[in-house]
């Protein structure tokens, strides 16, 4: 079974598609990465659920953001950064506990 089938069986993805209804072409450019991003956060994370929260956040800080993307070519490196950054968020967090 994949890496990211845990974030589709959490309907993570499911749930934010329903948020960004009117948003179809992120929706669906998210989508295509999906398998990419959980594996970047594992990679950095390791733990499942803040795996699915980083990922999670940075689809909805994309988002909210969406119209500052400069190059939409650049797409896919703007939202991997934007993922890389909240994994840092969380690892921060987790030192301070």
């Amino acid at each position: 079974m994949p890496a990211n089938s845990n974030l589709r069986g959490n309907g993570v993805i499911r749930l934010l598609e329903c948020v960004f209804v009117n948003d179809r072409e992120y929706m669906a450019r998210v989508r295509a990465m999906e398998g990419r991003l959980y594996r970047i956060a594992q990679a950095i994370l390791w733990r499942e659920a803040d795996c699915v929260d980083a990922v999670q956040e940075a689809v909805f800080r994309g988002w909210m953001k969406k119209d500052a993307l400069k190059d939409p070519e650049r797409f896919e490196a703007w939202l991997v950064r934007i993922l890389v950054n909240e994994c840092k968020d969380i690892l921060r967090r987790c030192a301070r506990r």
